[in-house]
């Protein structure tokens, strides 16, 4: 029988030979399933677009079982996740639990098969002059926010206000309901624009057969989310807590609105001087409270916070201070 110092140089052996590389066929199925996203945050992180949509340069692998405790590089034992997200998991580990991060990864996942990917038009038919026949053409659009693409095969007379009506019926609000998403079954409004040009909106009643659309090109869907305004005589504060947060420390945002008003929609955005970017949107709570987490950088990292309620815009600057502690 081996000694106990055998067993463990052996184990440590068997670990040391244990490759850390990952098959180009899993980093590929990875990247598929994870259509250029972070699954937990989901802030985009496509390189080579503009900053507003990279939360940073590359996604990193995490192994939900960690490596060094005999977990694999397997397709379900990897997930896909930003550097900040890593970090959080790493730092968090009673938080981020294994079946936490297996439970987002079949969520975002299983986002992807709500609906199918090509559709045919089931909606109000196009008003056509008796010398017109009916002709098909097929489009394809994109839900951004979800890294999700679509075709839709549709009467090439159809109208823009019918198609929407169409894609909000079969497409936003069942995937809106799969994930528990209010803004998107409550949708005010939707509208269509070019992926090239998404300032651009079509006009309800123009026919989709007369958008010039070149091959690499797709429409883009805009969910405008449903608001309640508030009375221009209220206000609210940015804070942070911890308001001066150590390098690697996470910290709390929140935005407080007086006297306390339930169902104001608010928004909160974070840009850091690493490249770090995240936008977050919800409703005030009954203490008028809107809130999130914002995971922790090293030293000297400056974040620029806005915040916003209606028409009005605050800011405020959170400066990551130099420590001794060391992080991941």
């Amino acid at each position: 029988m081996l000694s106990l110092l055998a067993q463990t140089l052996q184990f440590m052996a068997d670990i040391s030979e244990k490759s850390r590389y990952i098959s180009k066929e899993v980093r590929h199925a990875l990247a598929n399933e994870s259509r250029g996203r972070c699954c937990l945050c989901r802030e985009a992180i496509i390189p080579g677009l503009d900053q507003h949509l990279r939360l940073a340069e590359v996604l990193e692998h995490h192994h939900i079982i960690f490596f060094s405790e005999g977990g694999e590089h397997t397709i379900e034992n990897l997930l896909l996740v930003c550097p900040s997200c890593h970090r959080l998991i790493h730092k968090k580990q009673d938080d981020y639990t294994t079946e936490r991060l297996r439970k987002a990864k079949r969520h975002w996942t299983a986002l992807a098969s709500v609906v199918p990917s090509d559709l045919l038009y089931e909606g109000r038919p196009p008003k056509l002059e008796s010398s017109e026949s009916m002709k098909l053409r097929r489009i394809s659009f994109s839900l951004e926010t979800l890294g999700l693409d679509f075709s839709v095969t549709i009467p090439d007379g159809i109208l823009v206000k019918d198609i929407l009506e169409y894609l909000r019926s079969y497409i936003i609000q069942p995937i809106g309901k799969f994930d528990n998403d209010q803004d998107w079954i409550q949708a005010e409004r939707i509208q269509l624009s070019h992926r090239k040009n998404t300032t651009d909106v079509f006009m309800p009643t123009l026919r989709v057969n007369e958008i010039e659309l070149e091959t690499d090109d797709a429409f883009v869907l805009h969910i405008h989310r449903a608001t309640v305004a508030a009375p221009a005589t209220e206000d609210f504060s940015l804070m942070a807590d911890p308001p001066n947060p150590k390098a690697g420390q996470s910290y709390a945002l929140v935005l407080l609105y007086t006297p306390p008003h339930q169902g104001i929609r608010a928004l909160l955005d974070i840009q850091g001087t690493d490249g770090y970017r995240a936008h977050h949107t919800g409703e005030t709570d009954f203490r008028g409270a809107y809130s999130c987490q914002v995971p922790g950088a090293r030293a000297g990292v400056v974040d620029t916070v806005m915040g916003q309620v209606d028409q009005v815009r605050k800011y405020i600057k959170i400066v990551f201070l130099h420590t001794d502690d060391d992080y991941e």
